[in-house]
């Protein structure tokens, strides 16, 4: 509507008046041509009009042709020019050939070839129902059509068959929305049936991801067998346990026995047989009618035997853990010696496909304490046999075998090795594991001893043909390899010595590229891949054809470092450079993608270590979040709380230490990981890296990747409610008490200036804490709504005031002093002072055993966490224990700085102090 002179006019859209021009044409037409005329003069009579504008104009008018298309349906439905009618059903279609054949190639080649359809007027169209044909005629002239569950799959049939590929590609993206695990077998045979490739892939991937829920309904029975092998042989697919795989397959066959039972074999080649469990194997598998019925099924069954009495050798695809899978497979550092030729005893678990870490129970060590320098565990070698790390041998250790426990997270001890020695190898075959060659402190040796783990006792094997140390070695299809090492402390070989056990004997194969020692292998996909040494590169031994290959180029030596293969990758892990610098880069080889990356780094360099394989124990539908604290705040309280680490002892002040932090900083000192970027650090990543833009958005990526939710710690009530959403819980569920809350007169005021020098200083960490802190409003607003949030952190906040007051004694914490039962004193750590609550004593026992556990202390609960997790757990390795073990550390490091500073030089900058 527009005002003209007090009057609304309704304005025309450019559509309509162009219409009332066209019907004012219409309505003075005649039956002959129109001349158009000027003053009654025919136009060519007229003179053209001059014009000074040279520019050209380029009139593109996108609207004609939505026009032409409307006038030509009109037509249609006028039966005006149709010079085609086609016939489905009874059911008469008037159209124009020329928009038939513009529109399908079916069409396209009935019309424009020399078929008999091309001159028809009439044309019977069969093999599809006339209301579908109707819906893709009206498509044809008008751009539109509904697409509904009750009609997409006649239509994707009929659009297949006349090619009508844009309704192809929409009735498969309808059917992808749709896509429930009780239809997507259907809708998979559908892409199929219409060779629907992109589709075909979506419904794959779908089931894959989502196994457990389609096995539940019996549209599973009737997927073709190809597909069903495609899909069962994934990697990814997502089960918690191989059982579960191997009872689809069987329901599957025992659903059309008769028919399917030839099929038996060829699908249960996709079952990882090795991996079920044995009992079950026994009881439910050998023991199955069906399975018998089928003689092509027994080699498979004789793998799975195998591979249960060899414990976790190599043997075939079907001994790869799947990805997803209940247990995934973790690497696992153990000791090492560092750069300042100290050796440590830290075992170590990185898990590459969420790039966490996790220390596990220490190397056994002498009665000196871990602090001080131990030589014990020098120069041993391990290995992998049923998910038990075995250890044998050292220079300080030369008979000991040991094997680590992961349920029970403890290193039991084994019977002493026949011949003590160093610098050997482990390896697994035909169930036992093997201690090869070696160096006895005297001359290299060439025995062996196998491990009867039934018996607990170590016997003779045929002995090395050449004698050797610090080579490598691995098993593959029931062979051992000995490969390189030094027949001396010069000299290197480049031999490939082979172990039959069959026959007992040892042969030569074809030697190394390079002669070469301190060197490691793995069996990784039908390969041999041998590491370290001085070769700057990594090379592939292959079993069957006996030759070798270079894999790729490595940028420094890598002497003594170890190697693992780790879900389809295999890792290398530190070692000694060319400068015989220390080095803590991991690096991965992608075999499929035949790249070497750079995939973390350690904590600190570590070579002449442990490098073997575990499987984890993780759910595959884990819930992971985690919650970020602004890295200001954080560091003021850390230099409060771990006064007593390195990096802060000496400073005074926060101030002091931020003036200069690299004065007192020490990266190399692993308990100064508290002193920077400690949120970097906890997500296992490097926290004294450069700050590379790059490389923090890799992180960046990584952590939302891997973590489902990332809270905020400053507004935790509202973190709570996020949680509390995510994971379907009631509000009672995360109602909370504040624990480890400090004493004001222990906290410091943080000014601008200190403030700016801890994000500096904690550049990584602030650049995390302020990505996630944007990407958490996000969610509330995506997830919850702010209206909704403040009204449910209002009702938190309210039931936390109503328990405080049924709960505690006093409403708010009080200081240590003021805590009459000492199981509810928090530990007192560092110059803070950390406050705790007063339980209600006037409580029934149920009530207050609740509210006992909502104010018990961290440490405190993580002990009765401990105790019911790991109820055989050696006491003193609890966290609790490990923190007063902490006191007595600090009570040491204190002592002896005091020392320091009683005889310190007069003359030194803070003597004074």
């Amino acid at each position: 509507m527009e005002e003209t002179s007090g009057k609304a006019v309704q304005r025309e859209t450019p559509f309509q008046a162009e219409q009332h021009i066209m019907e004012g044409a219409l309505e003075n037409s005649t039956d002959t041509p129109v001349i158009s005329q000027s003053n009654g003069a025919p136009r060519e009579m007229i003179d053209m009009v001059e014009l000074s504008n040279d520019d050209n104009t380029k009139f593109d008018d996108t609207g004609f042709s939505f026009q032409l298309q409307t006038a030509m349906d009109n037509l249609r439905l006028e039966n005006s020019l149709t010079d085609v009618t086609l016939y489905v059903e009874g059911r008469e279609f008037p159209c124009h050939r020329v928009v038939l054949a513009a529109a399908s190639n079916y069409f396209r080649a009935m019309f424009c070839n020399n078929l008999k359809e091309k001159n028809e007027d009439k044309i019977v169209i069969k093999g599809v129902d006339s209301e579908t044909m109707k819906i893709l005629i009206d498509y044809t002239y008008t751009s539109r059509v509904l697409l509904t569950k009750y009609n997409v799959q006649k239509i994707l049939e009929a659009a297949s068959l006349f090619q009508f590929l844009r309704i192809v590609d929409a009735c498969a993206n309808f059917l992808t929305e749709a896509m429930l695990p009780e239809n997507c077998v259907g809708i998979l045979r559908l892409a199929d049936d219409y060779s629907l490739l992109a589709l075909k892939t979506q419904v794959q991937t779908y089931i894959i991801q989502n196994f457990l829920q389609v096995v539940t309904y019996r549209e599973l029975l009737d997927i073709p067998c190809d597909i069903f092998c495609e899909i069962l042989k994934s990697d990814d697919l997502c089960v918690t346990e191989e059982e579960q795989v191997y009872e689809a397959v069987m329901s599957w066959v025992r659903s059309q026995e008769h028919e399917r039972l030839p099929l038996l074999s060829k699908i249960l080649r996709n079952v990882r047989l090795p991996l079920l469990d044995p009992w079950y194997f026994v009881e439910k598998v050998e023991g199955d009618e069906v399975i018998r019925k089928c003689p092509d099924a027994f080699p498979l069954l004789q793998e799975a035997r195998k591979y249960h009495l060899s414990g976790n050798e190599i043997i075939s695809e079907r001994t790869k853990p799947r990805v997803q899978e209940f247990q995934s497979e973790v690497f696992t550092i153990i000791g090492g010696c560092t750069k300042d030729e100290k050796f440590v005893s830290d075992v170590t678990c990185f898990d590459p496909l969420r790039r966490s870490r996790l220390e596990v129970a220490k190397l056994p060590i002498t009665e000196m304490e871990a602090d001080t320098e131990n030589r014990k565990w020098i120069e041993f070698a391990c290995i992998t046999f049923r998910n038990e790390v075995y250890l044998s041998g050292g220079k300080e250790t030369q008979h000991d075998a040991w094997k680590y426990n992961p349920s029970l997270n403890k290193w039991i001890q084994l019977e002493y090795l026949n011949n003590g020695r160093w610098r050997h190898k482990m390896a697994v075959l035909g169930g036992k594991v093997y201690v090869i060659g070696g160096f006895d402190g005297i001359q290299r040796q060439n025995s062996v001893e196998a491990y009867d783990s039934f018996h607990n006792c170590w016997t003779q094997a045929a002995p090395l043909m050449l004698n050797v140390s610090s080579f490598a070695a691995s098993a593959y299809n029931e062979k051992l390899y000995v490969i390189g090492g030094g027949p001396n402390g010069k000299l290197s070989t480049d031999k490939t010595q082979c172990f039959d056990p069959s026959t007992n004997e040892w042969s030569f194969k074809s030697p190394m590229p390079v002669e070469a020692k301190c060197i490691n292998a793995v069996t990784f996909k039908e390969h041999i891949y041998v590491a370290g040494g001085a070769m700057k590169a990594l090379y592939s031994y292959n079993p069957r054809f006996d030759s070798w290959s270079l894999v790729t180029r490595l940028a420094h030596e890598r002497a003594s470092c170890g190697i693992a293969a780790c879900n389809n990758k295999i890792f290398i892990t530190g070692g000694r450079d060319e400068k015989n610098e220390v080095i803590a880069t991991v690096l991965c080889w992608d075999a499929e993608s035949q790249k070497l990356t750079e995939e973390c780094v350690l904590p600190r360099g570590v070579s002449h270590h442990g490098s073997v394989t575990v499987k984890r124990i993780t759910p595959s539908d884990s819930f992971y979040f985690s919650i970020l604290r602004n890295p200001v705040t954080m560091m003021e309280s850390t230099f409060s709380y771990y006064k007593q680490i390195p990096a802060f002892y000496s400073a005074e002040t926060l101030d002091e230490f931020l003036q200069d932090p690299q004065k007192y900083y020490n990266e190399s000192l692993q308990e100064n990981s508290y002193a920077r970027n400690l949120l970097t650090f906890d997500f296992g990543f490097n926290n004294n890296d450069e700050n590379n833009e790059t490389r923090i958005n890799k992180t960046i990526a990584f952590i939302e990747r891997t973590f489902d939710l990332i809270l905020i710690s400053e507004y935790f009530d509202e973190s709570m409610i996020l949680l509390k959403n995510a994971l379907c819980w009631s509000l009672d569920d995360v109602v909370s008490f504040k624990l480890n809350s400090r004493n004001n007169k222990t906290k410091t005021k943080v000014s601008l200036q200190t403030e700016q020098k801890i994000k500096e200083w904690n550049s990584w960490d602030w650049k995390l804490y302020l990505y996630f802190n944007s990407t958490f409003w996000r969610t509330i607003d995506k997830t919850v709504g702010r209206k909704k949030m403040n009204k449910e952190v209002k009702e938190l906040r309210s039931k936390r005031n109503r328990l405080m007051k049924m709960c505690l004694k006093e409403r708010n914490s009080v200081d240590p002093s003021k805590i009459k039962d000492e199981s509810l004193k928090p530990l007192q750590y560092g110059n803070s002072v950390i406050q705790g609550y007063n339980l209600n004593l006037h409580l029934d026992n149920m009530t207050k055993q609740w509210c006992q556990k909502l104010i018990t202390p961290e440490l405190q609960y993580t002990k009765l966490l401990y105790d019911k997790l790991f109820p055989n757990q050696i006491k003193k390795s609890t966290p609790l224990n490990r923190k007063e073990n902490w006191k007595t550390y600090s009570k040491k490091w204190r002592g002896f700085r005091s020392f320091e500073r009683q005889n310190r030089n007069p003359d030194s900058p803070r003597s004074s102090q």
